[in-house]
């Protein structure tokens, strides 16, 4: 299953389900459905190498009516970065994006 704007909705549902160093790749799937990606990083402090990062992405552009040049919309994008700790949970970044554009 991938993830939706749907599963972004509710931040506090994850931040709540999900345990430092107790949940597990399988409980970040289940709550926030497949990664759109996958990588790693070394973070400044951090001890015992590279986590492993699961990347998320959901984005929504509001209604654009008429779609003409000169019409306002509005784009809505938020992005989840879940870091692992070999198989365990071991924190997230989550920031949402607002933006008005106009069609050229």
């Amino acid at each position: 299953m991938l993830s939706t704007p749907e599963r972004f909705r509710d931040t506090k549902t994850a931040e709540r389900q999900l345990r430092r160093g107790s949940s597990t790749k399988s409980d970040v799937t289940r709550i926030l459905g497949a990664p759109l990606g996958r990588g790693g990083a070394l973070l400044p402090g951090q001890t015992g190498g590279p986590r492993e990062v699961w990347f998320y992405q959901a984005m929504q552009i509001g209604p654009v009516i008429p779609v003409a040049p000169g019409a306002p919309g509005r784009a809505h994008q938020q992005v989840v970065l879940v870091f692992f700790d070999g198989e365990r949970f071991d924190g997230l970044l989550w920031w949402p994006a607002d933006d008005e554009f106009v069609i050229q």
